[in-house]
């Protein structure tokens, strides 16, 4: 994410509008006027000074290291950009083998593309964290961390699977995209996406999970219910919502 999409992101969020933060910066003593701000806005002028941008955290009531380092980042020589960007999804990738989800094609393209439209200051904030709350830890012998939270998988938005088969009309048509959210733990009569390893087959279905078994369930009654052993298949997600129908 570029630095002025981020401050456009920022702004809104806060609720305030380019007048409001304006005027907020002319109070704190650094003029600066709509034209300088829509250039930053709209990516047309170079990230302003450490000062500047934490300025304009303290008025949207962010953290500053934000838009700091994300000013930082966009300056820097393209090589330091994509180090960052390798380690991210390497660090995302490592976190998804934690939770034992599996990623298609499809998801680990969306996965790339999602990551480089997210911004990097808040991977870098992320890193910075942990290691102190892992010093803390060290020091006073208090768990002070979840034990997946070594490489967090975070994405502000979903990523979204299309769907092979009716099993799950009319809920769910054939071809839909459907959100997944991806999670350490799943419920009885969660809507999954798994995969069959024997087939390659990737279904959607209503999933009652015992202890080595889980049974699929489609919604649709000329699709049959499958009881799997856990290992004979890979849960990609679960489904939150149909987002589009082709």
């Amino acid at each position: 994410m570029s630095y002025g999409k981020l401050l456009r992101k920022t702004i809104a969020e806060s609720g305030l509008n380019s007048t409001d933060v304006i005027r907020a910066c002319n109070t704190r003593g650094r003029k600066i006027d709509k034209a300088y701000l829509s250039r930053l806005l709209n990516d047309k002028a170079m990230p302003p000074s450490e000062e500047l941008s934490r300025m304009f955290a303290e008025i949207c009531g962010v953290d500053e290291r934000k838009l700091v380092l994300e000013g930082y980042i966009e300056k820097a020589p393209i090589e330091i950009k994509e180090a960052f960007l390798s380690i991210k999804f390497m660090a995302s990738m490592m976190g998804l083998s934690v939770f034992e989800n599996e990623m298609t094609e499809e998801l680990l393209e969306q996965l790339q593309k999602k990551l480089k439209e997210e911004p990097l200051s808040d991977f870098i904030i992320s890193l910075i964290d942990e290691k102190a709350d892992k010093i803390e830890f060290l020091k006073n012998g208090v768990k002070l961390w979840d034990s997946q939270s070594d490489f967090k998988f975070m994405l502000e938005e979903p990523l979204a699977l299309t769907v092979s088969d009716n099993g799950m009309f009319p809920k769910i048509m054939e071809k839909s995209k459907v959100n997944l959210k991806i999670q350490s733990k799943y419920d009885d009569w969660d809507i999954l996406a798994v995969k069959i390893k024997r087939t390659e087959e990737i279904i959607v279905r209503f999933a009652l999970i015992n202890k080595d078994t889980i049974v699929l369930k489609a919604l649709n009654n000329n699709f049959e219910t499958q009881e799997l052993n856990v290992n004979d298949l890979t849960i990609l997600g679960k489904v939150t919502q149909t987002i589009t129908n082709i």
